[in-house]
């Protein structure tokens, strides 16, 4: 689940902090939240974003269609 990446990364490049994260990436706290809750998905501009800021590590592909891996 996407989700599961997501957090990773807040997690990893902002020790947890919401709020970092979310100015980081220019959206709100609150979708942060969802998102690391599962309660939204991870938008492919968001994605990207991600993959920016971590240079790498958290692929859009992972972010965007996380069961890929399992399909083939």
């Amino acid at each position: 689940m996407s989700a599961k990446f997501f957090t990773e990364f807040v997690d990893v490049f902002y020790d947890g902090n919401q709020s970092r994260a979310a100015d980081a990436l220019g959206i709100d706290r609150s979708r942060v939240c969802r998102m690391c809750n599962g309660e939204r998905r991870v938008s492919p501009s968001i994605a990207l974003s991600v993959e920016t800021l971590s240079l790498g590590r958290y692929t859009k592909e992972q972010l965007i269609w996380p069961d890929i891996d399992k399909a083939a």
